[in-house]
């Protein structure tokens, strides 16, 4: 779903109009080459990941154990992964649309709510960043220990393994502990 969101998204910046100079531009080439010249290369790389990384998922749970090497190689694709950090681009034209609103905001009080909601996003989307990395390193490739082998995590469901990875996570910007702890060099 999240593939197709920002696919669509894609399509739709073309279509979308932009500030100039004080006016809105709503001329398709206009707007089409502007897109083109600022996000559109970015756009499109998180794109590609996402539905390539769609497809090497789908052919990991493939039931055809025929293609082993291949779904191996698929299986080792845990440091292109690391890649959708790109879709951190984003956040500065989320940040972009925020500060726009907030100085639409006449009320102080409603300004530095908004403020302090939007503090607030960084940082747990900054911790959800952490605790997907976190998870990701943690993922043993065969007989290895890791974390989640070593604190018994690795059979239990995938929102409790977050909820300890986003835990882990948390604990990292604040001073707070956590049993949970790096077992290999690469943790």
């Amino acid at each position: 779903a999240v593939g197709l969101f920002w696919t669509v998204d894609l399509a739709a910046n073309f279509f979308t109009g932009i500030h100039v100079e004080g006016f809105v531009e709503m001329r398709l080439p206009n707007i089409s080459s502007r897109y083109l010249k600022s996000w559109f290369l970015p756009d499109f790389a998180i794109v590609v990941l996402d539905w390539t990384f769609i497809v090497l998922w789908l052919l990991e749970n493939a039931d055809d154990t025929n293609d082993s090497r291949f779904l191996r190689m698929a299986k080792s694709t845990r440091a292109i992964r690391s890649m959708r950090l790109l879709s951190l681009a984003r956040i500065g034209r989320a940040s972009t649309i925020i500060q726009d609103l907030l100085n639409n905001l006449r009320n102080e009080v409603t300004s530095v709510i908004m403020m302090l909601v939007e503090s607030l996003g960084v940082i747990l989307l900054a911790t959800h960043f952490v605790a997907c990395l976190w998870y990701t390193i943690g993922e043993p490739d065969g007989n290895e220990t890791t974390w989640l082998s070593e604190d018994g995590l690795i059979h239990e469901d995938l929102p409790n393994r977050y909820a300890t990875s986003f835990h882990w996570a948390l604990t990292q910007f604040t001073p707070a502990s956590m049993e949970v702890h790096p077992i290999t060099t690469r943790e």
